[in-house]
């Protein structure tokens, strides 16, 4: 059912167009992926054998479709639908988690994180240099990091729910430092000392806090690391708890989140992907990071169990399309399984799932033509930001695409039920149906997908018959046809049973249009002063 219903979604999006796809699917779907996350058992992580498995979470499988269709939803309509309204409401959320935390918010904005890591490969190098500090570290990932080591407040589903946002932060992280190039890498490498910081609150270790730093990295660290964890942001879901209390299970819960299996977990793709030297000149605390991985590694030994490699962070992929990933044998093996046959790779970076820069993981396709931008963005940026009981007529006078082919003025215009469709008739003798569909930057110029020739004379009115589903239009004269066949239903002319006697050729139709449903008359205004309705 559930992947019945996220194909339905993905198919309307198509046909509804951005603004109805912004406002009536998308939008609901930002709401029904933070109810994914919410409650203590949708933060949990799954229980299983593999080593991704403490990365993932029960609520990453109620997740998926929703995902699924959000993903779809932005390679549609281009990484302007992930710069404006994803990453929009993601800020919003966040801004309001500072002021108050509930299960439900908790739920919402690991959720956004989820989708943050999930859509970041979207954002073109330009966005994303444009975005990464502002919007994406300080309006995002920096308040979830305060969140995650405040003191001052306790996760409603505590120590789950902040290990949850741990692995989220950290996914959207390695999602940014896998798209990032070199200058952005080296901002978020900054990001990436607060991260590990956290572990610093978490063990409370006085002799770490004394680590000589680098001159660089003493400037970057004194003034911000401990503004960015001060105990200050929101407050306590029972406001009777004594302060000192309130500390010490905040304490407890981030040691429990950051403990030495998360924190090896956390280091390794970071330590695989830029080196152990820059880990080192990066982390005021890397000896107190690196005491608590040996710790975990030393446990895994003495208990027998294998020792991990990189775990994959980030949730199953969702995007439909992306080619199948190839099978390793072994974690450091340049041997690939592709089907039944086994391909030798060139010696280099490993194939673990950790961070790497794999073209299909950190760049999606950029082949849709109805990719938003120019005057189609400017409208979609209108109308989203209009309120949703504002149904007022609204001309903004912007040019969105041009319907040629018509050699005479339009005399009439009728919009199909589909909303994607619609038929104009011409003095220049035909009818033609258009396909309605956001593309290009408003230059782009249609052609008609079908015309109607059956006409004589010049169209005078149109009409559409929506339980019969056939179109009628006169040229003096009825005629019924079939727009999705391409062919007349009933001959034109016919008797009308004139109340003046005259013949039936003498009585031209003026005007017509068809009774609402479930009637499939039309009524028609003729020449001789009366009314007359026609069965369709």
């Amino acid at each position: 059912v559930c992947e019945v219903s996220g194909e339905s979604v993905v198919w309307l999006a198509q046909r509804l167009g951005p603004v109805l796809t912004s406002r009536h699917l998308s939008r609901n779907l930002l709401r029904m992926l933070g109810l994914c996350y919410t409650g203590q058992e949708n933060l949990t992580s799954c229980s299983g054998s593999t080593s991704s498995a403490p990365m993932t979470l029960i609520g990453d499988d109620n997740a998926f479709h929703v995902l699924r269709c959000l993903s779809a939803i932005a390679t549609l309509y281009g990484e302007q639908v992930v710069v404006v309204q994803y990453l929009g409401h993601a800020t919003d959320l966040v801004s309001v988690c500072r002021r108050k935390i509930t299960g439900v918010l908790e739920g919402a904005l690991v959720g956004c994180l989820t989708l943050i890591s999930q859509v970041a490969g979207f954002l073109s190098d330009k966005s994303l240099s444009e975005l990464l500090s502002e919007n994406l570290l300080r309006g995002l990932v920096h308040p979830s990091l305060r969140l995650l080591a405040s003191y001052s407040v306790t996760i409603p589903s505590g120590k789950e729910g902040r290990r949850a946002l741990a692995i989220k932060v950290l996914a959207c992280l390695v999602a940014l430092t896998r798209r990032a190039d070199h200058k952005q890498r080296v901002i978020l490498l900054q990001t990436i000392q607060r991260f590990f910081y956290a572990f610093t609150k978490a063990h409370d270790n006085p002799q770490d806090r004394l680590v000589e730093l680098p001159p660089e990295c003493e400037l970057k660290t004194k003034h911000k690391l401990r503004d960015d964890f001060c105990d200050s942001p929101p407050l306590s879901l029972n406001p009777s708890t004594e302060p000192e209390t309130l500390r010490h299970q905040a304490q407890e819960e981030l040691k429990d989140a950051l403990s030495p299996e998360f924190a090896y977990l956390a280091f390794k793709p970071f330590v695989d992907f830029f080196g152990e030297s820059v880990m080192e000149q990066n982390l005021r605390n890397y000896h107190l990071v690196k005491n608590l991985c040996d710790k975990y590694l030393r446990e895994r030994r003495n208990s027998g169990f294998p020792i991990p490699g990189t775990c994959d962070i980030e949730p199953p992929e969702v995007i439909e399309g992306v080619p199948e990933a190839v099978t390793p044998i072994g974690s450091f093996s340049n041997a690939i399984v592709i089907g039944n046959r086994i391909d030798l790779q060139e010696s280099g970076r490993s194939v673990s799932p950790g961070i790497h820069e794999d073209a299909h993981k950190t760049r999606k396709p950029d082949v849709n033509n109805r990719h938003l931008h120019g005057n189609w963005l400017a409208y979609w940026e209108h109308e989203l930001g209009r309120s949703g009981k504002d149904s007022r007529m609204n001309v903004k006078q912007i040019k969105l695409q041009t319907f040629a082919g018509h050699c005479n003025s339009v005399k009439h215009i009728v919009c199909l039920a589909s909303e994607n469709s619609f038929m104009s008739a011409s003095r220049d003798k035909t009818v033609r149906l258009w396909s309605l569909r956001s593309q290009g930057d408003g230059s782009h110029v249609s052609q008609a997908q079908w015309t109607y020739t059956g006409h004589r004379k010049s169209v005078l009115c149109l009409g559409w018959v929506e339980r019969q589903r056939v179109a009628v239009s006169s040229d003096s004269s009825v005629h019924l046809w079939d727009p999705f066949v391409g062919r007349p239903v009933v001959a034109p002319g016919g008797d009308w049973g004139s109340s003046s006697g005259s013949s039936p050729s003498s009585v031209a139709v003026n005007v017509l249009r068809p009774l609402h449903p479930p009637s499939s008359a039309v009524a028609c205004g003729t020449t001789d002063g009366t009314v007359r309705t026609l069965d369709a």
